[in-house]
């Protein structure tokens, strides 16, 4: 198997390239080794936010690293033609930074994915595409229910629509799309500004978190439970062709102000309100992760784990760290 992902060296996939590539990592006392899926594995990546997460998986022979941009056409279109999956992980992350750049948001979410299947189509390839969505896509169900994937997608943000629509030309031309939660934990490449990651960082290092909109509701996951989420997906390619399914943590649907009392369970920290500032994302659900639960998708991190991880973490970094990001999303 020939594995193509771009923007491979960001948050997720700074993990997901060691869990292809079959590498054994160290978790607590357990060691987990990976089946080796690829015969050769790309990462394009045009190090936008210069990170250096690659290092490590230089020395495997299968490995080759591309530095360029997703909307380069000439560097692209041979690299689709040589893989036999793609994973397109390249875009603008989240509302804050989609709504400052919104026609780079449009191109990089949508507008790319879009070429890239007009070229496969015209060269008459199959290829395999597991595609990461989102399920701010889902926008605001603030009745209480659970949201499943037959619910109807009403994203409210740049970031959300761009992504739904990339997740139709994706469905509709038999790739997988994968509806992830807020992710969470720690990366080789920190995003800080993700809600639990962020929340966790103020506890440390401000030993205060601030809250608004404070019953907005969110459902959460684990980047490596995302990845592994990637590799069931590429496992059960053949069955679950043009579909979508919601990827999160089931124990983990919560709201922001309890959130924050879970973090403080494991650290002092004073959480203050502030009930006059809104959040322009105005997303707020319960999501069911029972599809693909249903296919044997089992999340290894707990919520507690990871919050005690990241706050062990972050005493280890400053913002001048190397591979720390702090924009928001």
């Amino acid at each position: 198997m020939k594995i193509l992902i771009t923007g491979g060296a960001g948050y997720i996939g700074s993990v997901l390239v060691g869990k292809l590539l079959g590498w054994t990592e160290l978790k607590g006392d357990l060691v987990q080794t990976y089946v080796p899926y690829v015969d050769k594995l790309t990462v394009i990546d045009s190090l936008r936010y210069n990170q250096n997460t690659m290092g490590t998986y230089m020395v495997d022979p299968r490995f080759n690293f591309v530095l360029g941009d997703v909307d380069n056409e000439a560097l692209m279109l041979p690299l689709y033609e040589e893989h036999d999956v793609i994973i397109p992980l390249a875009g603008l992350v989240g509302f804050p930074e989609c709504a400052k750049y919104p026609q780079l948001a449009w191109d990089l979410n949508m507008s790319v994915i879009g070429r890239m299947l007009d070229h496969i189509n015209g060269v008459g390839q199959e290829k395999k595409i597991v595609f990461p969505c989102t399920n701010s896509g889902y926008g605001n169900y603030p009745d209480g229910r659970f949201v499943t994937e037959e619910d109807p997608l009403n994203p409210i943000s740049i970031y959300g629509k761009s992504k739904v629509r990339a997740e139709e030309l994706i469905r509709s031309n038999g790739g997988v799309s994968l509806r992830l939660a807020t992710v969470m934990g720690y990366s080789p490449f920190m995003r800080v500004g993700l809600l639990v990651n962020t929340f966790c960082w103020k506890a440390v290092k401000d030993r205060c978190i601030v809250l608004y909109e404070k019953k907005s509701r969110r459902n959460y996951i684990h980047v490596e439970d995302v990845c592994n989420a990637f590799i069931l997906a590429l496992e059960k390619y053949d069955t679950i062709q043009g579909k979508a399914y919601n990827v999160g943590l089931s124990t983990a649907n919560l709201n922001k102000e309890d959130l924050a009392k879970k973090i403080a369970e494991y650290t002092e920290v004073h959480i203050l309100e502030a009930p006059f500032m809104k959040d322009p994302d105005q997303r707020d659900y319960l999501v069911s992760n029972a599809k693909i639960e249903a296919l044997g998708f089992k999340p290894q991190w707990t919520l507690d784990a990871t919050i005690q991880h990241l706050l062990k973490f972050y005493t280890s970094v400053s913002e001048n760290s190397g591979n720390i990001y702090f924009g928001t999303t």
